[in-house]
């Protein structure tokens, strides 16, 4: 799944996108990681994140909430 460059990112568009599953008798967090590259900003809130993800995010001109 891709995103568009500028997009937002919560844990309700991965989950429609199927890049993560919650179940609803155990809420839990997402979390994003630091591995890979990103070439687009992107715009995180909702999930916790890496220290080394939200390098990857800032450089790549993109936010995290």
């Amino acid at each position: 799944a891709s995103f568009e460059a500028g997009a937002s990112v919560t844990p309700a568009i991965l989950v429609e996108k199927k890049l993560a599953r919650i179940s609803s008798a155990v809420p839990r967090k997402i979390k994003i990681l630091g591995t890979g590259t990103l070439t687009k900003a992107l715009h995180i809130s909702g999930c916790e994140i890496s220290v080394s993800a939200r390098a990857v995010v800032e450089k790549a001109g993109g936010t995290v909430k």
